[in-house]
């Protein structure tokens, strides 16, 4: 049980790291307020990086690289690695999103609402779609199978 509450934990910590690191990398999209209401600046929309992709690439470093611990220090016993790290890391990419969100700007609609005409309103920070959820779990398990099917085993 200790070694299941030790990978919860792993993965717990990468994503709070995970979330910094997104909310930090990432570069928000601007628009403006007018009569309440919030305006895209068209200018800032082109070339600027998604939330929900640049979650994608941060949430699948952090899982490849924490899946890669854990198959590490599991190699004896695979089927917990794989387990636990399945359930852990679908845990941690919720939890990097909503942490991620917590740290990024607020909703522009709201900001908006109670900003002067012509103020410039950043995008809030989010995960579009239920599939980019999967990019975390998708890249720990990743790590797991590689590192279980090519790491030398004792007695081999």
């Amino acid at each position: 049980m200790t070694d299941v509450l030790r990978v919860v934990r792993l993965f717990a910590e990468v994503a709070v790291v995970a979330a910094l690191l997104w909310s930090w990398w990432w570069h928000p999209a601007t628009g403006f307020a007018s009569g309440g209401e919030f305006y895209w600046d068209p200018r800032s929309i082109e070339g600027s990086i998604t939330g929900t992709a640049s979650y994608l690439v941060v949430a699948s470093v952090a899982g490849f690289l924490a899946g890669a611990v854990v198959a590490a220090r599991h190699l004896a016993r695979p089927w917990l690695a794989l387990g636990t790290t399945a359930l852990a890391a679908a845990a941690a990419g919720v939890l990097t999103a909503w942490l991620g969100h917590l740290l990024g700007p607020e909703d522009p609609v709201d900001v908006a609402a109670r900003s002067a005409d012509g103020s410039r309103v950043a995008i809030d920070l989010q995960v579009e779609g239920l599939g980019a959820y999967a990019a975390m779990p998708a890249a720990a398990l990743s790590a797991v199978a590689l590192v279980l099917l090519l790491w030398p085993r004792r007695g081999d």
